[in-house]
């Protein structure tokens, strides 16, 4: 069989009437649909293609073990009957977020930690670029990036904010 530890897949949150659907499939795209599911609006910008390095795959393979509840024991069982497939590029973007009107869009260029955001109008301008820090859960409230950390020494996990 085949395992891919890294798939494109679509992105989507509700602002007031409209749903907005990224699909990194397709690059940086993104279609705008009112409450009837009619589409209101679509755009794309453009998107840098990263290329996935052997510390990315790495550590793409240690969240993927951790998200599968998989010991290495398990993880090395299933290699062995499996092809692990990584692309060669990192999708356009991970995730979106909607709020106060913007579409906020998580990349993948990353540095010191930090995760790159781009802040998007409904019409599809680019309003801003900002580096936040990285974190697998987050939202967007107020011009406000809400994440959780997890701290391993305390086993405890807290809420930040940061003003975008």
């Amino acid at each position: 069989g085949r395992y891919n530890l890294l798939r494109s897949t679509l992105s989507f949150d509700v602002e007031g009437d409209r749903l907005v659907i990224g699909d990194p499939g397709k690059g940086m795209y993104f279609a705008i649909l009112d409450d009837r599911g009619n589409k209101v609006g679509e755009f794309t910008a453009n998107a840098p293609k990263i290329k996935i390095t052997e510390k990315d795959k790495e550590v793409l393979i240690k969240r993927r073990k951790y998200i599968e509840g998989m010991s290495d024991q398990n993880w090395n069982r299933m290699m062995k009957h499996n092809d692990v497939v990584c692309p060669e590029f990192f999708p356009a973007f991970e995730k979106i977020d909607t709020a106060d009107n913007k579409i906020y869009v998580q990349t993948y260029t990353a540095k010191d930690n930090k995760r790159e955001f781009i802040v998007f109008d409904f019409a599809g301008k680019e309003l801003k670029r900002v580096f936040l820090p990285d974190a697998r859960m987050w939202t967007v409230k107020n011009d406000t990036y809400f994440f959780l950390s997890y701290d391993e020494d305390s086993d405890e996990w807290s809420l930040n904010g940061t003003t975008i």
